[in-house]
């Protein structure tokens, strides 16, 4: 069911500095640029849907996991322990922070530096780059359905996930968006594109050998594939009307998020909020809805949202999908007379048309659990 808010209840038709938002076409950050001091009524959630300061966690808060992949390389003792670490995330948490990974910081810093220095040109500059009705790439907001009241960011979409397959090797680019502005912007993603996929790749394997099996059991049954989302959040003049990014669980099989220095990433854990507190240079993983079929319910994926604030936010979101025609279903290895399966099969395609935003929060994966 899709939220509607009346125009003539909202407390920016009253006074302040409230603007016409349909004549910007959803680009935030041109109104936030535009000088508002109250948020524009497209935005406004509903009480039970802002961000519950009794849901978070009091007191002394737990924190996700950090850890250091550094420690598999010995292949023997180190190994064990890091693959232990994962499980107990992985199960507890649905969620880590994932240290000493690979990718460059230097890499990760120019990368996130071109998609700050995005946002930060002129507004006729970004407009060059507006997604388009039918593309599924370019500068624009998260489509959310008819009628249902708007987060708090703007998105540049990198990888058209709209498409087949990937196609990478036909474009001669890494990624579909050719990001010309700002200068050096396309050489740094490349080199950010190169050095995630490498890491796609690891993490795949990673995952395969804490579900206990070889390196390759994921990607033997399923294709891997990986694209990136780089999502902005505006300053909010306030932040308690709205959500940075309602909550939600991923798509796909898992993500590595690149986050900022500014805070506001929280995942729902034993019915609470947990911030996450930003690490320099590391990525946090997520399990997705895909894995969740695929382990027959081990490793679910991580309910998470994000809450706006006074500064400006950037993040890098990759995300390991399959291709389109991939049947995603328990793996037999998963399954038993004790544990039988947990979920019908699915193919991707028709699992991707039921990402779309509704408003109202619920586990998606859960319409394919057996026996509802």
């Amino acid at each position: 069911m899709g939220l509607d808010i009346p125009l003539a209840h909202s407390p920016n038709m009253q006074s302040g500095n409230s603007i016409d938002t349909t004549k910007l076409e959803d680009l935030l950050i041109s109104v936030v640029e535009s000088g508002i001091d109250q948020v524009p009524p497209d935005y406004i959630k509903l009480p039970h849907d802002r961000v519950s300061r009794s849901l978070n966690s009091e007191g002394p808060q737990e924190q996700i996991p950090v850890i250091d992949l550094a420690m598999m390389e010995d292949g023997g003792p180190g190994k064990r322990q890091v693959l232990a670490e994962i499980v107990r995330a992985c199960e507890d948490w649905g969620c880590f922070h994932m240290i000493n990974h690979g990718v460059p910081a230097a890499v990760m810093d120019a990368a996130l530096d071109a998609i700050k220095g995005f946002f930060a040109l002129p507004a006729a500059e970004r407009e060059e780059y507006r997604q388009t009705k039918n593309a599924g790439k370019g500068c624009g907001r998260s489509y959310t359905g008819q009628g249902v009241v708007r987060d708090w960011n703007n998105l540049l979409i990198l990888t058209d996930f709209s498409g087949e397959e990937d196609r990478k090797s036909d474009r001669g680019s890494f990624y579909d968006l050719v990001l010309a502005k700002p200068p050096g912007a396309q050489e740094a993603l490349e080199n950010y594109g190169q050095s995630v996929n490498i890491l796609i790749e690891r993490s795949f394997s990673l995952v395969s050998e804490a579900l206990g099996q070889t390196p390759e059991f994921l990607t033997r049954k399923h294709t891997s594939r990986f694209g990136t989302v780089t999502t902005h959040y505006p300053p909010c003049p306030q932040p308690d009307l709205v959500m940075g990014l309602r909550p939600h669980e991923d798509g796909g099989i898992f993500t590595l998020i690149h986050l900022d220095e500014v805070p506001g990433l929280e995942v729902l854990k034993d019915e609470r909020w947990v911030p996450v507190t930003p690490v320099a240079h590391s990525f946090v993983f997520m399990i997705g809805d895909l894995l969740q079929i695929i382990s027959n319910d081990r490793f679910k994926s991580v309910t998470h949202r994000v809450v706006a604030g006074p500064i400006a936010r950037t993040v890098m979101g990759n995300f390991a999908v399959t291709s389109n025609d991939s049947v995603i279903q328990p793996a037999a290895e998963f399954c038993s007379d004790l544990k039988p399966p947990a979920f019908r099969p699915v193919v991707f395609l028709d699992y991707k048309k039921k990402l779309v935003g509704t408003g109202t929060h619920s586990k998606r994966v859960e319409a394919y659990r057996l026996g509802q």
